[in-house]
Order: C-alpha cells, then sequence, then structure tokens
C-alpha cells in the first residue's frame, strides 16, 4: 500500500518554521493536518528552558497536497555532468556577500576552481566586484578538460554560471543546515544541495556514511546577450 504523501510548501516558509523550533530541541513532531479546509504541515517541538521547565513551540506551514496526475508533470532535476563540485562557505556570509552584489546588479557570477577556489561577483558597464573565498574542499578529481591549445585546464581554472540575483538569494535563505556544496556546470546551470538532519559532517557526506536529507536548487544560467 502506497501511504506516501506528496505537499508543495514554499521553501522559505518550510526553512522559516524548522528554523524556529530547531533550537535545542528535546523532541520535534511533525504532522500534516487541515484547518478547515486548509492543509498545513505543524512542526511541534518540545525544549527545556533554563529554568528546567518543559515547553513546546509549533510552527505552521501552509502546504498544497499533490494528487497523483500533479506529480507527473513534476520535473526531475537532472544537471549535466558538473565541471567541479565544491562545499560552499558559511550560508550566513555568502547571504551578507549576495545581497550587496544584487543591490548592484540583477545578475550574479558564481564560479568555482577545482583547488577549493569559490567566488561570488557582478560585471556591469561601470564596475566589476568580486569576493573570492580560497582552502574550501573540492570533491572533484583533477580536470581532464583541456584548452585550445591541448594543455589540460589547470586545478586552479574557474568555472562559471551566471545566474539571476534574486533566485540566488531565494534559494541561499532557504537553505537549513550548515553543510552545503554547488555543483557548477559551465555556461548551464548551478545546482545548490544543502544537507540537513542529524549532524551532517562533510567526510560523512563524502563518503556515505552520513544519513541526512537535502535540499536541491537549480538556477539555470542566464546568457546576459539575451536575457536582460
Amino acid at each position: 500500500m502506497n501511504n506516501n504523501i506528496h505537499v508543495e510548501v514554499s521553501t522559505q516558509a518550510f526553512a522559516s518554521a524548522v528554523r524556529q523550533t530547531s533550537s535545542s530541541p528535546t523532541e520535534i513532531v511533525i504532522r500534516l493536518a487541515k484547518l478547515g479546509r486548509t492543509p498545513y504541515m505543524s512542526f511541534v517541538a518540545k525544549t527545556v528552558g533554563r529554568s528546567g521547565v518543559e515547553y513546546q513551540v509549533e510552527q505552521q506551514v501552509v502546504v498544497k497536497v499533490l494528487k497523483p496526475p500533479d506529480l507527473k508533470d513534476l520535473p526531475e532535476l537532472k544537471i549535466p555532468t558538473p565541471d567541479t563540485i565544491i562545499a560552499l562557505p558559511k550560508i550566513s556570509d555568502l547571504c551578507k556577500v549576495a545581497e550587496r552584489l544584487k543591490s548592484l546588479s540583477d545578475l550574479i557570477t558564481i564560479s568555482a576552481s577545482r583547488n577549493g577556489g569559490f567566488r561570488l561577483g557582478i560585471t556591469t558597464e561601470h564596475a566589476r566586484v568580486e569576493t573570492e573565498w580560497r582552502g574550501l574542499h573540492s570533491f572533484h578529481a583533477p580536470s581532464t578538460q583541456v584548452t585550445q591549445d591541448g594543455t589540460p585546464r589547470p586545478t586552479s581554472a574557474f568555472y562559471e554560471v551566471t545566474v539571476k540575483s534574486r533566485g540566488l538569494l531565494r534559494c541561499l535563505h532557504a537553505n537549513l543546515g550548515e553543510v552545503s556544496m554547488a555543483y557548477i556546470c559551465e555556461g548551464s546551470c548551478v545546482a545548490l544541495y544543502n544537507f540537513v538532519g542529524g549532524n551532517a559532517q562533510l567526510s560523512g557526506i563524502e563518503d556515505g556514511s552520513e544519513r541526512t536529507g537535502s535540499l536541491a536548487t537549480y538556477l539555470p544560467a542566464v546568457n546576459e546577450d539575451v536575457d536582460d
């Protein structure tokens, strides 16, 4: 018997509810319920205050229950083979940088190298602004791509994708866990994965020993010559 229930939910509302109920809880209960004819997801967290008294915090998120025909129309997240996969810096730091860049341009270029470099930047008619992180963990084997003259592309080379600023910020603000990765497909798209559940650790995710869930966001590349 199929007992799966599929729902559509705002990622920002979902993220907010989880954050509000995940401050040192002793227990979190998630329920699907209805208020009148409106379905919602309830997050009830039990926690103990400084005085030792146990109390509950509840957050409700309105959802849309999907019927089997609706599921057939949902696209699967399929991306080309990534040019590089990299662990992201702290999401809070990325949000601050992306917010500043958004005030300068509707488009942000995301780029990463195979030796642990990551950049967020914008280029306009009047300015070029870029923030770079170094020493991040790369999950990709050494590059086998070659340059135009036939020499191997160095691991320090950056692969880049330009995306809409607002879409990137929506994704970053919806992130829940501390561990996130970016799959860069140069000129095509970037897929951002945020790992949640348990104590997600980079090493455990890489070798498959961590049991976690993930939130995936696909951001298509914007052709600056066509998409204004």
